[in-house]
Parts: C-alpha cells; sequence; structure tokens
C-alpha cells in the first residue's frame, strides 16, 4: 500500500514472499486527488475547511485524511485541495456567523464548483451557569435547543461556570443546563430550574440572570 499527498492508499496486486523474496517490478497507481471550488460571503475573516473524515475504511489518522484549511481571495472566491476522492465534510466559518457544513462527495482528478456559500449573521450566546448550591458549575452542560425543532447545540461550562455558544441563527430557543454527571439531554428533566426559553437578536445575547441548577428529586 502506498499513497500520496491528498491521495487515498493504492494497493498493489498480492503477493507472497517466498525464502525472503518478495516480487519484481511491483506497480502501485494512486489515484488522483480532487478539489472544489467555489464563492463565500462575507469573505472578511471566513475559512473554508475539509475535515478530517471520509468515507473510506481507514484510520482518520493518516496522513491522506489530514484536515485542510483555506482562505478565500479576491471577491471570496476560493479552491481547496487537494482532497481525498470520498465524501468529505467542508465547513464554512467567518466571525459572527453560523457556522455551515456541506457534505461534499470528492471526484478522482475533478474540481467542483460549489456556487456561492452565504454565511448568514449570527448571535453569540453567553452566560454564567451555577450548581444547586448556588456556586458556580465549572464543566456542567448546557444545551441550545431550537424552540422550532431542529439538531440542539451543547456546550461547557469553564472557570466560574461560565460558558458560551458560537454564533446562532436567531430566533427562540429553550436553553437547559445540567450537572457534568448528568448524562444525556433526555436526564434534564430531574432538573426543574434549568429550562428557560430565549429570544435571540442582535449580535450578542449575554444571559444576565445566572442558570441555577434545582435538582427536582
Amino acid at each position: 500500500m502506498a499513497w500520496g499527498p491528498g491521495s487515498p492508499p493504492g494497493l498493489s496486486r498480492e503477493f507472497f514472499f517466498e525464502k525472503g523474496r518478495g516480487p519484481k517490478n511491483l506497480e502501485i497507481r494512486l489515484p488522483r486527488p480532487g478539489k472544489v471550488s467555489g464563492r463565500v460571503l462575507p469573505p472578511q475573516g471566513a475559512r473554508i475547511t475539509a475535515e478530517a473524515t471520509t468515507d473510506l475504511p481507514f484510520p482518520p489518522f493518516l496522513p491522506f485524511q489530514r484536515e485542510i484549511t483555506g482562505l478565500p481571495g479576491p471577491g471570496g472566491r476560493f479552491i481547496l485541495g487537494p482532497l481525498t476522492p470520498g465524501t468529505r465534510r467542508i465547513r464554512f466559518s467567518a466571525p459572527g456567523r453560523v457556522s455551515l457544513v456541506r457534505p461534499v462527495r470528492i471526484l478522482s482528478g475533478k474540481t467542483q464548483d460549489l456556487g456561492t456559500v452565504s454565511l448568514l449573521p449570527g448571535v453569540v450566546v453567553g452566560g454564567i451557569l451555577l450548581g444547586p448550591t448556588g456556586k458556580p458549575e465549572p464543566g456542567g452542560r448546557v444545551w441550545l435547543r431550537p424552540v422550532s425543532g431542529g439538531s440542539p447545540r451543547k456546550t461547557t461550562a469553564g472557570p466560574g461556570g461560565r460558558f458560551r455558544f458560537p454564533p446562532v441563527p436567531p430566533g427562540k430557543y429553550f436553553i437547559q443546563g445540567c450537572r457534568r454527571d448528568a448524562g444525556a439531554l433526555t436526564a434534564l428533566d430531574d432538573y426543574a430550574a434549568t429550562k428557560r426559553l430565549l429570544v435571540l437578536s442582535g449580535r450578542t445575547y449575554w444571559i444576565k440572570n445566572p442558570i441555577s441548577l434545582e435538582k427536582r428529586r
């Protein structure tokens, strides 16, 4: 097996060692890597990242699956590569904008145009998490769930119980907190004082009153 920059492994034909001798004139052909191109708006501070994952049955720590990050040029145009053929998650991010992740099928030897990717303004949410004793709860978990449905976002409280979420779309959310030993989101019903409705707008939203954990049972 062998690989090159941006290429998945190439496998040789099957062979056997006999009395310490291997095959002669062994040839391994490497598939050609691919690329993605497009335009990201706004371009200020934007980053385009191909995450270190593919649908190939090989460990993600091997060099041909490494994470690759690029910056847009004039007008927000970008080209990113070389990329391992297969399904790659392309992440678009920028300060104050909601990150966007798009799965893309990378084709060997080809450059795929992703068109224009627009990153929408987001709201940075932060606050303080207090434990049942009223003291800060570092290591506690905080969840942000859209009222209209969708995937929840999770973060962990740091020193002083402070927590912060990356930019999220404006709208209505439920925010819930739990101690570090409470388990998954389904266990939050055991905590009576953690659920709160937030209506997010603007660029930042600091929760004035700390979120206090009060165990129901």
